[in-house]
């Protein structure tokens, strides 16, 4: 009789293991709430997901952004574990810059005009105090004065350097650095980077940058590469140590 106690339990275990793993998307659909912090809700659609935080401060200024910490894509893997992740452009912290190339008369100086929705919501609000700054990483024909400029930082999108003679620039970078204190209410990253640009008209001298990806969300938003959720049941999940209960 033994005997037979120990061959059965195993198979019990083996399938109650089993049964766990027994669960389709229709099944996880819906809005869970996390128990630590009820602000946090994760809700899932029938492919994607978007984690928020809809908590509002009632006696502090409210935040300039962002409800939605995170969103993306995801699916049930074979091991009955879901697994979220971002979309592919939020991956890294590069983002593209549009330019256009002009020439001023006056070539006694280099201009970088450097437009984005962050800057354009500075505006709109009549904000004086900005919470991003630049860096210029540039390559010239003049390596003194690019170390020399790379040690600069500019808290405002106008930018204008006094230019060396005979100083020819091929190529240009930005990099966009992001204050501790910027009013999110989420921080992912304070450093962003622009792609290298190539300069089509080594004679030009103003550069008017567009970089339409840098806005609040790109700064707030948590990058996800396969994070995974364990289903404890339809109205239980269990992510990164927090409980999430269906609404």
């Amino acid at each position: 009789m033994e005997t037979r106690n120990y061959i059965i339990i195993p198979v019990l275990l083996l399938l109650a293991s089993c049964a766990s793993y027994n669960f389709n998307k229709e099944d996880i659909e819906g809005t869970y709430v996390q128990q630590e912090y009820k602000g946090v809700e994760l809700k899932f659609d029938k492919n994607t997901f978007v984690l928020k935080d809809v908590y509002t401060q009632e006696h502090l200024p409210p935040y300039d952004c962002c409800d939605t910490i995170t969103l993306g894509d995801w699916t049930i893997d074979d091991r009955g574990l879901l697994v979220l992740s971002s979309p592919e452009e939020m991956n890294g912290f590069f983002v593209n810059m549009n330019v256009l190339e002009e020439s001023k008369t006056t070539k006694d100086s280099i201009y970088f005009i450097i437009h984005n929705p962050i800057e354009r919501f500075y505006k709109n609000t009549d904000r004086s105090v900005k919470d991003i700054s630049y860096q210029l990483a540039l390559t010239t024909n003049k390596s003194t004065f690019d170390s020399k400029i790379a040690l600069k930082t500019f808290n405002s999108n106008r930018i204008a350097i006094p230019k060396p003679e005979g100083l020819k620039i091929s190529q240009f970078e930005i990099v966009i650095y992001v204050d501790c204190k910027i009013s999110l209410k989420n921080l992912e990253t304070r450093e962003v980077y622009t792609l290298p640009y190539q300069l089509k008209d080594l004679s030009a001298n103003v550069f008017k940058i567009n970089i339409p990806q840098l806005d609040f969300n790109y700064l707030s938003y948590r990058r996800l590469n396969k994070d995974y959720i364990k289903i404890i049941s339809k109205n239980k999940l269990l992510w990164d140590g927090n409980e999430y209960l269906k609404r």
